[in-house]
């Protein structure tokens, strides 16, 4: 797990190392949830806000549609794959993983045995 150590400004603002936002694709105006744990540790996660029957709701359920009808998504041998493909940095923040093409199977390398 990695970790870094940020400072608290004025008005609680606290800034995001790039390679944190990089990691979970995050970008300015996005929604985090925190969460305290009873342990007293802090726990942010990415969130996104969509309200049912909104017409943003709606492009994005036609968004998925369109997805799947061009094969715009990924399948996985196993539960741990799809987590290490979740876990895994995105290329790049600026290009909506929407547009950028037709997915492949996702398959991780093999470990060498020593």
């Amino acid at each position: 797990m990695a970790s870094k150590i940020v400072r608290v400004r004025g008005r609680n603002q606290v800034t995001l190392p790039l390679e944190f936002m990089q990691a979970v694709s995050l970008r300015e105006g996005d929604f985090l949830e925190i969460t305290l744990t009873r342990e007293g540790i802090l726990m942010l996660a990415p969130k996104r806000l969509v309200t049912w029957n909104t017409p943003e709701a709606k492009e994005a359920d036609q968004e998925a549609e369109r997805d799947i009808a061009e094969g715009r998504y990924g399948t996985f041998e196993d539960p741990k794959a799809f987590v290490e493909r979740l876990l895994r940095p995105k290329p790049s923040m600026t290009k909506s993983p929407h547009k950028s093409g037709p997915l492949k199977k996702y398959r991780l390398p093999e470990k060498e045995k020593s």
